[in-house]
């Protein structure tokens, strides 16, 4: 990792992290910290204090987005509209699951794979 490197992205560390809040993609903020993307990247993964300013600040963007489509959800469903929340509440609620999303666990012999398999021919 260069030194120098990182220390243009910690100078800019304030715009950096309004930059990756407001989604801006990490070759974006290299390029304003006048580091490659490459460099960012080593940056952030080898400093952990780096690395959790820039996961909250990613965190806030996917807020704002949830946020945002829960207001689309609800505003259709105002209107009538119930497929966009039927997909949400099948998708975040066990009550409302699709039967057909439910993962099963398990292993089974080869015995067992091999009889299910001819019975089910």
């Amino acid at each position: 990792m260069n030194g120098v490197s990182h220390l243009k992205l910690t100078q800019n560390l304030k715009v950096a992290t309004i930059m990756k809040a407001t989604g801006r993609t990490d070759s974006e903020i290299a390029t304003y910290c006048g580091i490659t993307t490459k460099e960012f990247l080593e940056i952030i993964e080898s400093d952990a204090y780096l690395k959790e300013i820039f996961e909250n600040a990613s965190s806030k963007v996917a807020t704002e987005i949830e946020q945002k489509f829960l207001e689309n959800v609800m505003s259709k469903l105002d209107a009538g509209d119930t497929t966009d929340a039927k997909f949400f509440l099948e998708r975040t609620t066990q009550k409302y699951s699709r039967k057909d999303n439910i993962a099963v666990s398990g292993e089974l012999s080869i015995d067992e794979v091999i009889r299910n398999h001819g019975e089910n021919q």
